[in-house]
């Protein structure tokens, strides 16, 4: 597994050093071959990472901004100390680590300060990277450095994601998902000694962490089992010590219920749906489903008392799991009465963009250093707008507002949740808030003109968007067409498609700004 993760050659994405970062767009070979001097501080390097005294100025420089920015920031709420304790952990004595951190910071840097950065700043990136890349590739023994490839290959998805490079990034994060799978499935058998073992579950948290990201990338077809991260969640406790234990058990839910919605547009292919009703087959794995998320919730009401959490961490980590399991029960309701009830919830769904505004807000606070405002008053959106831009290695309150606003009927909670994507200057792993919001409001039209059309041809026609494919920050292939609707046919928001017979296929690109 690690000999194929090994093997595997990018295409020559990085060699025409066009790199293209959101707004901050900026060519490295603009001319400038260096930074002016007095561009580049030498920070003292803290004692804790333990490096030579006589590492270059730009290294150190860089090491400094990851370990005080970087690492806080791509963290996201439940990091499980992989940025912040791991990576730093390997970066002492791994060159393929040091030299994969080196990169990720000055490409971080760059997303945060593209105004003011200096030009040379992507170049270093560029070149950092690529050894990176090849020291991995040089290894004569794979299977004997796990932890360095394993690590290297999370940080090359994260620089894909930051530059904007869904395809490359997907792959890593694919790649390291067989990667901890075949771990899993050997290390009855393997000698080598991972610093993952003192503590597994860093692996499962990875697992799940990576398995969100290729769930959202919509790639259905990329299917990596690895049965010990399910097992290691099955057991729910009468209570968790804190957000981050009460994550993994939602975060598993939510990829159990994705799947449940996949079993069950296979079985309706061939079956009629009843509305309301839960047919015998899937009936298991549903009731299954809401005992585990009754026992969640269970577990959760015995736990601290949010309200009383004065760290801006814990807050933003509680506010995200409410956000993440009011969708959860929604899509629950969906599926036994079918998506045009996803409508019925329209109050629901502005209770999570009330708490989704807070999380940003809070999130917003930690990442400047700003005391959050006291009220919902009207400066709580520039709280977290335009003038701060935010990146976290995990996908967390993004895909949900797209989703909020291509998903539903409601005219004013889809300009809301638009609005939410417009204000926020942030990117969670390959989604970015303002490429989500520009290209949320072309499906939309998109869908409002295939309606139109669809209603010439009769009730027995509609338009459906079977698939989005974003190609970059600059464009998306959309595919649609027009299927005919059957009486007992189950639909899904994500799944649906339009098989031989039932209909016509189309494809086109859209522009997004």
């Amino acid at each position: 597994m690690l000999r194929e993760w090994m093997l595997y050659k990018r295409p020559n994405a990085y060699e025409s050093k066009v790199l293209v970062l959101g707004a901050g767009a900026r060519r490295a070979d603009d001319g400038i071959t260096d930074a002016p001097t007095t561009k580049y501080v030498v920070y003292t390097l803290p004692e804790n990472l333990g490096l030579c005294a006589a590492i270059p100025p730009r290294e150190r420089r860089a090491l400094w901004h990851f370990q005080h920015r970087t690492a806080q920031q791509i963290e996201g709420s439940f990091g499980y100390g992989f940025w912040s304790t791991i990576v730093p952990r390997l970066v002492q004595d791994d060159a393929i680590i040091r030299q994969a951190v080196l990169a990720l910071s000055a490409f971080h840097e760059h997303y945060l300060d593209h105004d003011v950065a200096c030009p040379c700043l992507s170049d270093n990136a560029l070149r950092w990277y690529q050894k990176a890349r090849q020291q991995v590739i040089d290894l004569d023994s794979p299977d004997n450095f796990f932890d360095s490839i394993l690590c290297a290959c999370i940080i090359f998805c994260t620089c894909d994601a930051l530059l904007g490079n869904f395809e490359l990034a997907n792959q890593h994060a694919v790649s390291g998902m067989k990667m901890i799978a075949g771990w899993r499935a050997s290390t009855a058998t393997s000698s080598y000694a991972s610093v993952f073992q003192s503590a597994e579950k860093n692996l499962g948290n990875l697992f799940r962490t990576l398995q969100a990201q290729i769930i959202e990338a919509n790639l259905d077809a990329i299917e990596v089992e690895c049965p010990e991260v399910v097992e290691q969640m099955e057991d729910i406790p009468d209570h968790f010590d804190g957000a981050a234990e009460a994550f993994p058990h939602l975060q598993t839910l939510s990829t159990q219920v994705f799947s449940l919605f996949q079993d069950a547009e296979a079985y309706y292919k061939h079956n009629t749906w009843v509305p309301s009703r839960v047919s015998p087959p899937l009936q298991p794995s549903y009731n299954a489903i809401c005992a585990k998320y009754d026992a969640w919730k269970m577990a959760m009401s015995n736990c601290i008392d949010p309200a009383k959490e004065t760290d801006r961490g814990s807050q933003a980590a509680y506010l995200l799991l409410d956000i993440l399991a009011s969708s959860l029960e929604i899509n629950l309701h969906v599926f036994v009465h079918g998506e045009p009830a996803y409508d019925d919830f329209r109050e629901t769904n502005h209770a999570i963009l009330n708490l989704v505004e807070e999380f940003l807000t809070i999130q917003s606070s930690i990442d400047t250093g700003l005391k959050p405002p006291t009220t919902h008053d009207q400066h709580k959106q520039s709280r977290f707008g335009a003038n701060h831009s935010s990146f976290t290695s995990s996908p967390e309150v993004v895909p949900l507002l797209f989703e909020i606003a291509t998903r539903t009927n409601d005219g004013g909670l889809r300009q809301r949740a638009l609005q939410v994507l417009r204000s926020s200057s942030r990117r969670e792993s390959t989604w970015d808030c303002r490429v989500a919001a520009s290209l949320a409001e072309k499906i939309v039209r998109l869908k409002q003109q295939g309606a139109e059309q669809a209603g010439k041809y009769g009730t027995d026609c509609k338009f459906l968007i079977t698939d989005i494919m974003l190609l970059s920050e600059q464009k998306c292939m959309v595919q649609y067409g027009f299927k005919r609707v059957r009486s007992g046919s189950f639909n899904s928001f994500w799944l649906e498609n339009i098989c031989p017979g039932q209909g016509s296929l189309s494809s086109q690109i859209l522009s997004i700004t």
